[in-house]
């Protein structure tokens, strides 16, 4: 198991500290949910042997009188997979045994073909691996992103959103939001951006002077600007090979233009050589005037089409008549 991402670690902290979202999720599965009176945030984190604790999932344990009735599980999958279904599972039968009671797993994802395959694949390997689960996307949060819902609720359908195919205007005033609410909380939704994003240069958009003075001291600020420094030397070096390339290429072009005038004068003179020649060996000594017509010519068609009229007979006085 790696690293989870931003995405992943963005969400754990906001079921942590928002516990009731779990009531919002079932809402948006249509998940009837237990009778309670308490909704608090459980562990959320694997123990790996050799390593320190691993935050991979988000548990809400629901209470009734103080004792647990149910729990809700909160994973984030970017990828269906069919192998997926069996460590979730492992996941779902991990709470039950700390939470001492049953429970819903809810899988989201930012994308939401993946959110779907897991659907599709989810009535038969749910049976065969003894748990059910809900499937959501960013489009299934959506309700939850609407003007005067709390702020919980808005950062989390936001933080679901696949950043890889674009980033909302919105997300700029989340982002302002979050630095005034919870820094950890606007840090990890800062990099959930800036780890989707193919290009970082659509960040500047989000970062009006009011943001950036909140955002310099994260983390994920150095990050995003030393992706930008990365990026603008990546493209200084590129626009100099480039420019490098393209002066080679334009030095071989005039070598080889010049090599070309040069074979093209070489055809010339030695076209003019043998049409004086053939004049010469035949008696006929061309006037002054054709040897200034023939000096004076730089087409070698014309040249040539001279000396075959030459070589069929036609004297220099035919060729090259007087003015």
């Amino acid at each position: 198991m790696g690293n989870p991402g931003a995405q992943h670690e963005l969400v754990c902290t906001l079921m942590q500290r928002y516990p009731r979202l779990a009531l919002r999720l079932a809402e948006a599965a249509k998940v009837e949910l237990p009778s309670h009176d308490l909704a608090v945030a459980g562990a959320n984190s694997h123990q790996l042997r050799g390593r320190p604790p691993l935050d991979s999932d988000a548990a809400v344990r629901l209470l009734d009188g103080g004792k647990p009735v149910y729990f809700a599980q909160v994973e984030v999958q970017r990828e269906h997979t069919l192998d997926k279904y069996a460590t979730l599972r492992a996941y779902y039968g991990s709470e039950v045994s700390k939470a001492k009671t049953g429970g819903h797993m809810f899988v989201l994802s930012p994308r939401t073909s993946q959110a779907a395959a897991f659907r599709e694949n989810e009535a038969e390997l749910g049976e065969e691996f003894g748990y059910r689960g809900s499937y959501l996307s960013h489009e299934d949060l959506e309700f939850m992103a609407v003007e005067g819902r709390p702020f919980e609720e808005r950062c989390l359908a936001m933080g679901m959103t696949d950043f890889s195919l674009e980033v909302p205007g919105c997300v700029r005033d989340m982002l302002r939001e979050a630095a005034e609410h919870d820094m950890t909380i606007a840090d990890l939704f800062f990099r959930t951006i800036l780890e989707e994003v193919t290009d970082v240069t659509t960040v500047e958009g989000l970062l009006e002077p009011d943001i950036l003075d909140k955002l310099r001291g994260l983390q994920a600020f150095r990050d995003y600007e030393e992706r930008v420094e990365a990026a603008a030397t990546a493209k200084a070096e590129a626009m100099a090979q480039a420019k490098a390339e393209a002066a080679a290429v334009n030095a071989e072009a005039r070598a080889e233009a010049r090599a070309e005038v040069k074979v093209e004068a070489a055809k010339l003179e030695a076209k003019a050589d043998d049409l004086i020649d053939c004049f010469i060996e035949r008696g006929d000594h061309p006037s002054a005037h054709a040897y200034q017509q023939v000096a004076a010519c730089t087409d070698v068609r014309q040249m040539g089409s001279w000396l075959r009229r030459a070589f069929k007979g036609e004297t220099s006085a035919e060729i090259f008549p007087e003015p």
